[in-house]
């Protein structure tokens, strides 16, 4: 089992809940287990603000009908603009599975990927306004 880590942070004087995640490879059943326990620690500071960011190892379809409760606290930045990023492999991008998401504490300017030798995956990008 994997899961996450997370800090609590100090943001513009307010704070930040930042949670960093590398998901099991076990598919959806897997993922789900962790993303609940991902979501179990979030709702101990759910009235502040909260990004969740990582390699979740699942495709877009999967988390929303396999995981749905994630969305009733969180959207993803890039599909909350309609666009479509690819992370993986990062020599030839054609699959989303590492994503960033945020509580309704934040405004999405942008996201973005960013070319990078640095991973296998190609790196989300996010600016943000803290409401």
């Amino acid at each position: 089992d994997r899961g996450c880590a997370a800090i609590v942070t100090e943001i513009e004087g307010r704070e930040v809940l930042v949670m960093g995640t590398h998901l099991g490879l076990g598919g959806i059943m897997e993922v789900q287990t962790e993303l609940r326990y991902i979501l179990e620690v979030y709702l101990e500071y759910e009235e502040i603000p909260a990004i969740i960011a990582g390699d979740l190892n699942v495709e877009w379809y999967d988390l929303q009908y396999g995981v749905p409760e994630l969305f009733d606290h969180f959207k993803s930045v890039n599909h909350a603009l309609d666009k479509s990023l690819h992370t993986i492999p990062a020599d030839r991008p054609g699959r989303q599975i590492d994503y960033i998401f945020v509580n309704q504490h934040f405004d999405i300017i942008d996201a973005f990927t960013v070319a990078s030798y640095a991973s296998d995956h190609l790196p989300v990008v996010s600016r943000l306004i803290l409401k």
